[in-house]
């Protein structure tokens, strides 16, 4: 089982350390063998990492991240992959479910958002009374979390559907 922390706008990978380390102590607290791992990214142009952050640039990173994850696994053993994005990190999280299902790369198994957004232009409509379409027209990146979730609510529909399925098939045999 793994869990990849994606931090919000100014965070780096190190800041989840001690949080990460205290999910470990918590869990030992309740007698349980974890053997969760963390996966802790800085985003491009963070921390030392090389590039420009962009939704681009921050979800290839994040894919190609999770297929080396991957690799590290034995074949045909499950990998439980597991997403917690604060504030930006909630775009960069919800990005990625989005793309590992659609690439078929890896179903996500949990997605947990903290402090989420619908999207920067709604944000500066919010803060700043910029109406939203001047703030699409303004801004580079519009980290548009509501299609995002969209998109993810419409595959975890059709997996649900999928596998009633398969159950209806499996009862008729």
């Amino acid at each position: 089982k793994w869990w990849i922390f994606f931090g919000g706008n100014g965070m780096l990978a190190l800041d989840w350390v001690t949080f990460a380390s205290n999910l470990n102590k918590y869990g030992k607290q309740r007698g349980r063998l974890d053997t969760t791992g963390y996966l802790l990214l800085d985003y491009p142009g963070y921390g030392g990492s090389p590039g420009k952050i962009s939704p681009r640039s921050v979800l290839e990173s994040s894919v190609s991240a999770v297929q080396e994850l991957m690799k590290t696994t034995e074949n045909g053993t499950k990998i439980e992959i597991n997403l917690l994005g604060h504030s930006l990190g909630s775009a960069a999280a919800l990005q990625l479910a989005v793309a590992l299902h659609e690439r078929a790369i890896v179903n996500v198994t949990r997605l947990v958002l903290s402090a989420p957004f619908t999207s920067i232009p709604d944000i500066a409509n919010e803060i700043f009374g910029v109406p939203r379409n001047v703030a699409k027209g303004l801004l580079p990146h519009l980290w548009d979390n509501e299609h995002q979730m969209s998109r993810l609510v419409k595959h975890a529909n059709l997996m649900q559907q999928q596998q009633q399925q398969q159950l209806s098939q499996d009862e008729e045999v």
